[in-house]
Parts: C-alpha cells; structure tokens; sequence
C-alpha cells in the first residue's frame, strides 16, 4: 500500500467506507530493550534518536506498527463502521477537511492513543457507541488537530485484558472543543488505579461553551482554558476554569 507502516492510509480520498474489518499491530515493553547486547539500542546508548536524543523510557508499551486509520490531509466524508483497531501507535487518527463518522469502532491496546479525531469546523465529527480499554496509553489526543467544533463523542470506556498493567501513561487522555458534546460510559468491569482514571479537559487549545456527560468514575480535571461548559458527572471534578456549571450525577445502586 506504500502506506508509511500505517495500516489504513488517506491522502486526498473523498468518499471512504471501512467496515467491518479487524486491523491489529503489535507491542513492545521497553523494558525488553534494555535486555539486548548487540545492535541499534546499544549502539546509540539506549537512547531514542528521532525528533531529537532521548533516553528510551522505562515500564512502558511501545508500538512497532505505525497509525490504524490515518489521514495525512484533503480527506472527507470518512465513515467507518463495526471495526476494531488494536496495538497500532495511534489508532485512528483523522484530521479531516469533511464529515467524519465512527460508529461501533473498539480500540484496544493503543500503541501511543486510541482516538485523535477533528475536522476544526470544516465538517461533523460523530463518534457513536465507540470503544476504548485503558489500558497502556491515553484515550483520547485532541491536542494535535484544529479544534473540534460541533463535533460529538460518544466512548465507553473498558476494562483492560487481565494481566495488562497500567503504565505512567495510562489516562483517558486530554480533550477540548467548541460546542462539543463528550459523552463517557462506563464499562469498567474492574477497578484501575485513580492516577489512571483521569481526564484532563482544555489542554493547549481549551474547552469552550461545550457539554461533558461522565457516567464513569473517572476524575474530570478542569484546566484553566475550560469555560462556560456544562459537566454532569459520576465522578470528581476539579474545575480550574471559569463559569462552568457542575452537576454531581448520582447513579441507581451507588
């Protein structure tokens, strides 16, 4: 596919259906690295060389496979369907210049995030009854692409498999957005530690006169840039921001 190593690549496509399909990777612990005597880790002193010299970091999960689905530019009207995404680096990201729907889409085990979808306000962005475990990296990256306006997500949130441990990365991740609505549901079948369980609303680009639904227990935390929102949540909210409205949501049998 001359793809660039990722799996599902689009430049310049007008008009895409994925559906049903099963688009999986493969991960790596970093920790392995630092067990190797001979070759390219050891030569460059088990440091990273690309973007810059970096120490490889430690008890993390690294993906050798590149994006899922993966937009490079004058993409629109993408649609995909029924399909899941495991153990690619970011499983889909998509910044697209028209409409673009995900819809019964499962992410497991992302390589670096599971979700960077935003279109700016050149077309819809709906994420409907999407997926995503916590698993070794974040949820969602909105910090890349223009700034989602009138765009919906909709993600339950999974359990991990059994025997996954969280790294210092695990996290739901950071959203923002303009008149956006983010919808979280829970289907956590078992409790993960609550530095993991966390939520960072604004980041660099900032959260404005959009809606937060957090029926998980997830922490939501309210950066400065976090205005003139409404939160309804199960969880803690620390709100940071300005004018936003809070409402504790209390959920039969708790």
């Amino acid at each position: 596919m001359q793809s660039f190593g990722h799996c599902v690549h689009l430049h310049g496509a007008d008009g895409v259906l994925i559906e049903n399909c099963y688009f999986t990777g493969a991960l790596r612990p970093t920790n392995d690295i630092f067990k190797e005597t001979v070759g390219r880790a050891v030569e460059y002193d088990f440091k990273i060389m690309y973007r810059g010299e970096r120490p490889i970091p430690q008890d993390q999960m690294i993906p050798l496979t590149e994006d899922g689905v993966r937009s490079y530019g004058g993409d629109r009207n993408v649609r995909v369907v029924n399909t899941t995404v495991e153990r690619m680096r970011g499983c889909f990201q998509l910044h697209c210049e028209g409409e673009v729907t995900l819809e019964n889409v499962t992410v497991r085990e992302a390589g670096d995030f599971a979700y960077d979808v935003s279109n700016g306000d050149q077309g819809p962005v709906i994420l409907k009854n999407c997926k995503s475990d916590l698993a070794y990296n974040p949820i969602f990256n909105l910090t890349r692409g223009e700034v989602p306006t009138d765009a919906h997500y909709e993600i339950a949130v999974l359990s991990p498999r059994e025997g996954i441990e969280p790294t210092e990365r695990t996290s739901l991740g950071t959203i923002c957005g303009l008149r956006s609505t983010f919808i979280l549901r829970d289907g956590m079948t078992r409790p993960v530690p609550h530095e993991a369980y966390r939520l960072n609303c604004g980041g660099p680009h900032g959260l404005t006169q959009s809606l937060i639904r957090n029926y998980t227990k997830a922490t939501l935390v309210l950066d400065k840039q976090v205005r003139d929102c409404r939160i309804e949540s199960v969880g803690e909210v620390e709100d940071h921001g300005e004018r936003n409205r809070v409402t504790q949501v209390v959920l039969r049998g708790d």
